[in-house]
C-alpha cells in the first residue's frame, strides 16, 4: 500500500511523466523523506547543493539576498505539492542560487 501512494505521488511529478514504471520503482528506492517545520530554512543560498527536493506537503518560498541592501527578498512564486526545487546545483555544480524557507509544514 505504502508503495502504491509513493508511485502515485511520483506519477504526479511532471519532471517524471516520461519515465517507465520501472524506472519509476527505481526512483523511489533513491527517495528518502524529509520533514521541516514551518520557518526552518531548507536550503541556504551559496551553500553547495547534494540534494534535490520534491514537496509531497506543504508550501516553500524562494528568497534571494539583496547584494546592495542585504535584505532577503521573495524572488519567485511559492512552491507546493507536486514541484519541486535543488535541481540546478545538482546539474550545473554550482552554488545554490536562492534559499528555500518553509512556509508551513513541509514533507519532501
Amino acid at each position: 500500500k505504502q508503495r502504491n501512494v509513493q508511485m502515485e505521488f511520483v506519477d504526479k511529478v511532471e519532471m517524471f511523466a516520461s519515465l517507465s514504471r520501472f524506472e519509476k520503482l527505481r526512483l523511489l528506492e533513491a527517495l528518502k523523506p524529509c520533514h521541516y517545520d514551518a520557518e526552518d530554512r531548507i536550503v541556504q543560498e551559496g551553500d553547495p547543493g547534494h540534494e534535490f527536493f520534491i514537496i509531497e506537503e506543504g508550501e516553500v518560498k524562494c528568497v534571494r539576498m539583496d547584494d546592495d541592501t542585504g535584505d532577503e527578498n521573495e524572488c519567485f512564486r511559492r512552491l507546493g505539492p507536486g514541484d519541486y526545487f535543488g535541481e540546478l546545483a545538482l546539474l550545473t555544480s554550482k552554488p545554490r542560487a536562492v534559499s528555500i524557507d518553509a512556509v508551513t509544514n513541509v514533507k519532501c
